[in-house]
């Protein structure tokens, strides 16, 4: 995990020379063949480690005191470079480290690095125990040519900090009865933090240890103690860096929230107020605790989008919002949106009373938490409840209010669709005007469609005021080409062998609509040319789809036949009709000699009620289809000319009758307002008893 300043600057040491060394393969990091180390009572001195390739055959060696707590340790550096050396040097101070974890502690590269110093001692104050990694690099002043160098340093005793121990101390002391509540533990330790610790101007020290002393750090070292204190204290937390900083992402209440103690610490850099209504020393300490996403992006421009696996979506833990603080800068406001929603108007923005603040964070920040706060009134006019939704949104520095209502229902998609030749509607929605809709609602053919509907005027889909378009796919199915609304003719049972294939073409129908090959279905045949059994396969394509097998026999040539005629068969006591081709018709309707027949999927001829294309028709017992009215079990029913069974309202002659859904007609009985006489007709111009029916046959008045 990289470390970041609050101020990064590219440095030709800390840079370049550090990226040759990457380059070369050498990395920070505990050596395998560490230099011996030659140690009395009071001096250590050590072999330093030359980084990267050593052409040049350099050399050095480090003397220091043991460090002790509270003092810095000098390092007196003793160099030699090579064969080409001068003896004439100049020394810089590198890089520090601390291992488990393995993290810098000191970065010299703001402003281009530490400056080279005639003087071969060299010095850092230690503040916590541990085993260290010393980075310096020797320039010789005659020849320009230069050496990193590295060694290591093992720092313990009294007085130096531990800091899981430390950490554990100061949560104690903060939060005698523990971890209690998440928010609270984390603002008690946030406000140790921006208490005690301190910014480093030099932008040098990151240092978690030097943190939890109270000394000077950046902002990896006020990040660092935070999460160290919040985690001594059972919380989950995150790094989020970006812009040339980092702060930290705190979980409180399961959900995460922005929390920058470095900027948060205002002690040294305090605004007093310049206007009333300005944030107080207390408030401006607590600017940056419980930000969500959409806040931090508005405030810090360098923050384009929420860290993954630390999404913030959330205000509840926000400081202004948990203490009520923000009803100071909001309850203006609210006035001035109450007398809005008075005068009836639906959409207008607000200038904030804060634009004369220097600070825009501060502004960005307080807007926003009020927009957040304003969005969790209930709103009420001429003493009701608003039954409307009021947002409030802060956009380009203005409060953008909208009055909108909350759609309560979704479109509603029309699912299991198959082709049947009509057109068929895919989506649709409760109420035309409260919905805008485009693209494709409705269609006819087999396919997948796109309805777009987006709310209309005065409507939002959630209280957020969503008001972007939703699409959603629909599918009209093809018809399966075997079903029972797919009529076959034009095929015979058999055919004579001839020696070639034999191809009959057949004729479909559906619906009543005749169906193209090529377009609608392709035919395809085996074992078609020598005598015995043939199969035809009809495969649907387009608005059709599966197959249906259509068998027909090839018979050897024996006699001359003469030709047949078309003619009503009986077979096992059931009728079918031979066409003088042969063929016969199936699943279907036919006229024949003036009458129209029904025949079931084998080819019989039916009779009695039949239900075709879900419509109801008689067939009597010669199978010719009914019309006219009709006597069965005791009740009366009338068949269209088309042989249609009537229901509801139907005129015969100049009589209205009724039928009810089963198609009985209805007798001696009011239907709604109107009364149906012993014969079924409608009665009109005359008394029912003490009701009377007007010439429309409706009933107008009661005696």
């Amino acid at each position: 995990m990289g470390l970041t300043n609050c101020k990064k600057f590219a440095a030709l040491w800390g840079c370049a020379v550090l990226a040759l060394v990457i380059a070369l393969g050498f990395v920070p990091q505990a050596y395998a063949d560490e230099p011996a180390i030659v140690a009395d009572s009071d001096v250590i001195t050590v072999e330093a480690q030359p980084h990267g390739l050593n052409y040049d055959g350099w050399s050095a060696t480090v003397s220091y005191a043991r460090p002790v707590a509270g003092a810095p340790t000098q390092f007196t550096i003793t160099a030699d470079g090579g064969p080409k050396g001068s003896g004439a040097y100049q020394y810089q101070q590198g890089f520090i480290y601390k291992y488990d974890p393995y993290v810098w502690v000191y970065d010299p590269s703001f402003g281009g690095g530490e400056p080279y110093q005639d003087s071969n001692v060299l010095s850092y104050q230690f503040v916590g125990a541990g085993r260290y990694q010393y980075q310096f690099q020797v320039r010789d002043t005659q020849t320009n040519l230069f050496q990193r160098f590295s060694f290591i340093v093992e720092v313990s005793g009294e007085g130096f900090i531990d800091a899981d121990a430390k950490a554990q101390e100061i949560v104690a002391e903060c939060l005698p009865d523990g971890h209690q509540d998440d928010y609270e533990t984390a603002l008690v330790l946030h406000d140790w933090v921006i208490d005690n610790v301190s910014y480093d101007h030099s932008y040098r020290n990151l240092g978690v240890d030097r943190a939890l002393a109270g000394m000077a750090v950046t902002c990896e070292g006020y990040h660092a103690a935070y999460v160290k204190l919040l985690e001594a204290a059972g919380m989950e937390v995150g790094r989020i860096a970006d812009g040339g900083h980092v702060w930290t992402a705190v979980k409180m209440d399961g959900s995460w929230y922005h929390v920058d103690t470095t900027h948060d610490d205002v002690k040294d850099s305090l605004t007093k107020p310049i206007s009333p209504g300005f944030p107080t020393k207390e408030q401006q300490a607590h600017m940056l605790f419980g930000l969500d996403d959409a806040t931090m992006m508005l405030i810090n421009d360098a923050y384009k989008m929420p860290t993954a696996g630390y999404e913030a979506n959330s205000l509840e833990n926000n400081y202004f919002i948990k203490t009520g603080d923000i009803v100071e800068w909001s309850d203006p406001v609210a006035s001035q949106i109450l007398a809005k929603l008075e005068q009836k108007e639906a959409s207008f923005t607000i200038k904030p009373a804060n634009t004369s603040w220097d600070q825009k964070s501060y502004r960005d920040t307080i807007n926003s938490l009020v927009a957040y706060e304003l969005n969790q009134y209930e709103w009420v006019t001429d003493g009701q409840q608003a039954e409307a939704v009021v947002r409030v949104d802060y956009v380009d520095g203005v409060f953008a209010v909208n009055v909108f209502t909350v759609l309560v229902s979704e479109p509603v998609v029309s699912r299991n669709l198959v082709y049947n030749g009509a057109t068929q509607v895919g989506v649709t929605v409760p109420s035309t005007g409260r919905y805008a809709l485009t693209g494709t609602t409705k269609a006819a053919k087999a396919g997948t469609y796109t309805a777009k509907v987006m709310p209309g005027e005065g409507y939002a889909w959630d209280k957020l005021g969503d008001k972007k378009s939703r699409s959603y796919q629909w599918t009209i199915a093809p018809a399966p080409i075997g079903s029972r609304g797919v009529v076959v003719s034009g095929v015979q049972p058999s055919y004579k062998y001839t020696g070639s294939a034999v191809m009959p073409v057949p004729r479909l129908a559906f619906n009543g609509s005749v169906l193209k090959s090529g377009v609608d279905y392709t035919v395809s045949y085996t074992n078609n040319v020598d005598a015995g059994t043939a199969t035809m396969a009809i495969t649907g394509k387009g608005n059709f789809q599966g197959t249906q097998k259509i068998t027909f026999s090839i018979e050897k040539a024996t006699a001359a036949v003469a030709p047949s005629q078309s003619a009503w068969k009986k077979s096992g006591g059931k009728w079918w009709y031979r066409h003088a081709d042969g063929s016969y018709t199936r699943n279907g309707w036919e006229h024949i000699n003036g009458a129209w027949y029904h025949f079931d999927r084998a080819g019989w001829m039916q009779t009695g009620w039949l239900k075709s294309g879900g419509k109801w028709y008689y067939l009597s017992g010669s199978g010719a289809m009914k019309t006219g009215w009709l006597k069965t079990g005791g009740k009366w029913y009338y068949l269209k000319s088309s042989g249609v069974m009537a229901a509801g309202w139907y005129k015969v002659g100049n009589a209205w009758y009724w039928s009810n859904s089963s198609g009985a007609m209805g007798s001696n009985r009011w239907a709604g307002n109107y009364y149906l006489t012993a014969s079924g007709a409608m009665a009109t111009n005359t008394w029912i008893g003490k009701y009377h029916v007007d010439g429309s046959g409706k009933w107008d008045k009661t005696r």
